[in-house]
């Protein structure tokens, strides 16, 4: 049997980030709900955070 998600070609990747992280200096925030942490800039060096 085919799993309703695999039929439609969505799977799910896990679990959703709970924070957001900086890849250049580590600046660590928590996530906002409905807001992607690639669209969020490190308030202390500028570069887009990424979700961990």
């Amino acid at each position: 049997m085919v799993n309703q998600n695999q039929q439609y070609g969505r799977q799910r990747r896990g679990n959703a980030p709970t924070k957001c992280i900086c890849p250049d200096c580590g600046y660590e925030t928590d996530k906002i709900r409905g807001v992607p942490c690639r669209e969020a800039k490190c308030p202390e060096c500028g570069t887009t955070m990424m979700g961990k």
